[in-house]
């Protein structure tokens, strides 16, 4: 081969490496530049009545297949990690929350309420009628009782994400309303709202913000059914506001019997009903505006008692739009290889 062939063969070579860098390029800015569909959480459902854990869209609030996730429990249910912890005739089960595959379990010293894992996920809380047990779910000292205090009638309780205080809304059944306040390890227990505060009849589900700044008290119930609202405090107790849920059923009627709460990464509150079999949304942002997220004909078969969203997400699907240019991008570049190689050999 002479040197003027080779010096060509070299020139030739440069040129394909620089357009299919080229093509490959095309095909990035793509998929760069045309958005794709948002990925979202997943809501995870209790229902009570139907013994079974169901999963929603936490974006749509569509069912998510295969429903139900977990046949079995529904009382009560919790999550952390890639587990979930859902009350099931007086035991604690443990699931993987991405499989539904059952892992573990524990007793509890009686048919639990409400569970709320601790900050650090080494310990699970777990409200009876009138106490409240801190449970380890550290490995090798699983299920042991670590901590007890009395409560007034306890039913929800929450974690500040914060402080890693516990709070628990009381009266659920007897009328024994208030919100207490506990350390990490159930000491200093005090009160830090009043019975009847605002109208709290019938206290439920507790949720906080992201922040740790401020919480919602659920008021409700099976004690109070048509009394459903939630409370608005700061951190310290201090009231805010009430949130009316108004005639927001199908039907043109109120939402009723609310019992559990939750809030999603955008900080938006969510409220399910066991009698509605719905779950509302209320967004902070806007107003408070609150719509229905998980309708009635979209709801668990029987009941949703309890809610919690994970920190996992339904994978996005890239829009039409995204994978058309991502397959021409790649032949335009590839033409372009052929063209400057034609060129080049004439």
């Amino acid at each position: 081969m002479s040197l003027h062939q080779l010096r060509s063969s070299l020139g030739r070579a440069k040129t394909t490496v620089r357009s299919l860098w080229l093509s490959l390029a095309l095909a990035a800015l793509s998929l760069a530049v045309i958005p794709t569909a948002q990925a979202g959480e997943i809501l995870y459902a209790g229902d009570y009545n139907g013994q079974k854990v169901v999963r929603f869209d936490g974006v749509t609030g569509v069912p998510i297949p295969v429903n139900p996730f977990i046949v079995g429990g529904g009382e009560s249910v919790a999550g952390f990690g890639n587990h979930i912890l859902n009350e099931e005739s007086g035991h604690i089960q443990q699931y993987n929350l991405t499989t539904g595959a059952f892992e573990k379990s524990f007793v509890p010293t009686g048919s639990g309420l409400g569970l709320a894992v601790a900050l650090d996920a080494q310990s699970v809380y777990v409200t009876q009628s009138g106490s409240i047990d801190q449970y380890s779910l550290a490995s090798g000292n699983y299920g042991a009782l670590l901590h007890h205090a009395n409560t007034f009638n306890s039913w929800g309780v929450a974690i500040n994400p914060v402080s890693g205080k516990v709070y628990v809304n009381n009266g659920w059944s007897n009328g024994a309303t208030g919100i207490q306040v506990f350390n990490a390890d159930l000491s200093g227990g005090t009160t830090l709202v009043g019975a009847n505060d605002h109208g709290m009849t019938a206290g439920a589900g507790l949720v906080f913000s992201k922040d740790g700044s401020k919480f919602f008290a659920v008021n409700g119930g099976n004690h109070d059914p048509n009394n459903s609202f939630v409370n608005e405090y700061l951190a310290d107790g201090t009231f805010v506001k009430t949130i009316q849920f108004g005639n927001i059923i199908p039907s043109n009627r109120p939402f009723t019997n609310a019992f559990g709460a939750a809030v999603n990464n955008a900080g938006n509150i969510f409220v399910s009903s066991q009698r509605d079999n719905a779950v509302l949304e209320i967004n902070l942002s806007n107003n408070d505006a609150v719509s229905l997220f998980v309708t009635p004909s979209n709801g668990a078969s029987q009941s949703i008692k309890t809610i919690f969203f994970s920190g996992q997400t339904v994978l996005p699907t890239p829009e039409p739009s995204t994978l058309f240019l991502a397959f021409v991008a790649a032949p335009i570049g590839l033409v372009a290889v052929y063209r400057r190689r034609k060129s080049a050999v004439c």
